[in-house]
């Protein structure tokens, strides 16, 4: 489950994101759920597996992973039970995140047969996603045209930017009216 607003983002080019989530410890008919046969796979827009390159998590990886130990903790700063960093540079590699976080957990079980013989059952959850921006506009409320005229681009929370030059892909209000950069 993810944390209601669990997202951060610090808005820096060479910066990063993080987001909260929680896995419950009892399965859905109450059982324990032993944390050493869990992993999970975190999702972005593309609805592929975010892939955490070990170029960029030095301390924590050895190798690219899509499935994430859930007690991975390596030194506890880029990963923990609870908490996951991304870190951007813009590169095709490591993309900043505009719509949306999913996450899917998956649950290996072992399974001793009659012959003795242990074989692995995944359970995988559904993805969950997180919106990190609206995905429309319902209501535009526009205050009467002043002789000024501000001619500010304003994105979907509110924040003003003063021209439309340099701005990323998506929805604005300009003047009043829904505005989409390509």
């Amino acid at each position: 489950m993810l944390y209601e607003d669990s997202w951060f983002d610090s808005d820096e080019e060479d910066g990063y994101s993080c987001f909260d989530f929680n896995v419950k410890s009892e399965d859905v008919d109450g059982n324990y759920i032993d944390p050493t046969h869990l992993v999970y796979s975190i999702f972005t827009d593309d609805d592929q597996p975010f892939v955490f390159l070990a170029d960029t998590y030095i301390n924590d990886l050895t190798d690219d992973l899509t499935e994430l130990p859930y007690e991975i903790y390596g030194n506890g700063y880029d990963f923990n039970t609870t908490r996951i960093y991304f870190y951007r540079t813009n590169a095709d590699d490591n993309p900043m995140f505009t719509q949306r976080i999913g996450i899917q957990v998956h649950y290996d079980v072992p399974v001793t047969g009659d012959d003795g013989s242990t074989t692995v059952v995944r359970n995988s959850s559904n993805i969950v996603y997180w919106y990190l921006q609206p995905s429309a506009i319902t209501d535009v409320k526009t205050e009467p045209a002043t002789t000024s005229g501000d001619n500010a681009y304003y994105n979907l929370i509110g924040q003003r930017f003063s021209n439309a030059s340099g701005l990323p892909a998506g929805i604005y209000i300009h003047k009043g009216k829904k505005v989409v950069i390509k």
